[in-house]
């Protein structure tokens, strides 16, 4: 994947996946030196940055399908960077960052496997390795936060319009663009509710009993956790009143 020479077109992009993607699945592993993980995330990083010239150039000629198509591709790349980093972090003790590249991974990923071609089977592997990846690699999460809003104003990131008054969707390509809804004003919020399937999960809880779930860190700003004596003497005193 570092030699990125004769990648002219997007289908040279995703042959080049595709005949490096079992590679790819060794190095997206904890067994990979630090060192080693920094390099391969350095080299994806820089065929990143080539990708987004050949997005420019496409859109310049007006070639919106093949602007999408290395979008893509690069999306799916994106995905394995975040997922490098991801490692990389774990091992320098940093869960709470870590989670977050882990979610960048996994949203890469999906937007990916909904872009690329339905026979591509790196963009399905790389949406189930990352499920898999969830389950091994940090303590289950059952509740995230998910807020109810009234909004006024939304715009299309795509043409700038208010959204609805365009043609533009929220997740598809526009010449290399995906568009999304930018909130321009919120009116109320009606309520926060506990979910298990979160829009964004990076709205998780970060202090319970006084300690961070995921990392086992105290919060700043919370309140620390009663030690082991202070509860068994808790504990002691009650059981004596109700005696």
């Amino acid at each position: 994947m570092t030699n990125n020479r004769g990648i002219s077109t997007p289908q040279n992009l995703l042959d080049l996946i595709l005949d490096d993607w079992r590679a790819v699945r060794k190095f997206t592993t904890a067994s990979w030196s630090a060192r080693r993980q920094r390099e391969m995330l350095a080299a994806y990083r820089f065929l990143v940055g080539k990708i987004d010239a050949a997005i420019i150039d496409s859109k310049e000629r007006g070639a919106g399908d093949e602007a999408n198509l290395w979008r893509a591709g690069q999306t799916l790349l994106k995905s394995v960077a975040s997922e490098l980093r991801m490692w990389i972090l774990l091992k320098e003790s940093d869960s709470d960052s870590a989670w977050n590249a882990y979610c960048d991974a996994e949203q890469y990923a999906l937007n990916a496997r909904r872009w690329l071609p339905d026979d591509f089977e790196p963009a399905k592997d790389q949406v189930g390795h990352l499920a898999l990846v969830e389950t091994i690699a940090f303590p289950e999460q059952p509740y995230f936060f998910s807020s109810g809003l009234i909004v006024g104003l939304e715009v299309c990131t795509v043409c700038e319009s208010e959204y609805g008054s365009c043609e533009h969707l929220v997740g598809e390509l526009y010449c290399g663009e995906m568009c999304a809804r930018r909130c321009e004003e919120i009116k109320e919020c009606l309520e926060v509710s506990l979910v298990k399937q979160p829009a964004d999960k990076r709205c998780r809880i970060k202090d319970a009993g006084g300690v961070d779930p995921l990392t086992g860190d105290t919060p700043r700003g919370a309140a620390k956790a009663p030690p082991k004596e202070a509860k068994a003497q808790e504990a002691a005193e009650t059981e004596g009143t109700i005696a």
